[in-house]
């Protein structure tokens, strides 16, 4: 999607309900910034009661709420793949200048063992 209007409003602006990291929806979105001297953990980004939204949430963080401001057609998206047993979306890539920039859904049970 080139434009993020034509995300759902849920995926634009998620409610607080979606923001609230101590009590998660079913999936659970999240980022990592990562660079060559500093290895980052996956940061709660937000949370969603469906699958769809969850990974719709993932492009447009992806794409529309990256750290440098970039725009979509900036971004070129190394990996993009929806796991095909899980169903779960994953993006990642590395802009110019370094670091990796990912935002992946998994279920919210599975997210508090992320970072182990």
């Amino acid at each position: 999607i080139d434009d993020p209007k034509h995300f759902l409003q849920a995926v634009r602006q998620p409610a607080p309900e979606h923001k609230n990291s101590k009590k998660r929806l079913k999936y659970t979105v999240w980022t990592l910034e990562d660079n060559y001297r500093c290895p980052g953990d996956k940061i709660f980004n937000s949370s969603y009661a469906t699958l769809e939204e969850a990974n719709q949430r993932v492009e447009y963080v992806f794409y529309f709420d990256n750290r440098w401001g970039l725009e979509k057609d900036e971004l070129y998206a190394d990996k993009n793949f929806i796991d095909e047993s899980k169903g779960t979306r994953f993006m990642s890539c590395t802009p110019d200048g370094g670091g990796t920039w990912t935002v992946s859904v998994v279920p919210s049970v599975v997210y508090d063992y992320l970072n182990e």
